[in-house]
């Protein structure tokens, strides 16, 4: 299961993820990709996202069994 939500992002990159995801709420795209095609997905959000900001979290074989990545958050 991949999930990555977009904030303040160019509609293009919305509709290019709705290529391989369900939006299922504004900004929030839900799926289950490839490790590769998830790779290839989040590097594409990362060089559009412009100011916008992006959170990718996905499945992992890990203590919490899932990971997550951000693209300019201020924690």
């Amino acid at each position: 299961m991949t999930v990555i939500v977009l904030t303040n992002c160019p509609v293009g990159l919305r509709g290019f993820l709705t290529r391989w995801l369900l939006e299922i709420s504004p900004g929030v795209f839900l799926g289950a990709p490839s490790a590769r095609i998830r790779e290839v997905l989040w590097n594409e959000v990362r060089q559009y996202a412009r100011q916008g900001r992006a959170l990718l979290a996905y499945q992992t074989n890990n203590e919490q069994g899932y990971t997550f990545e951000t693209h300019d958050h201020a924690w």
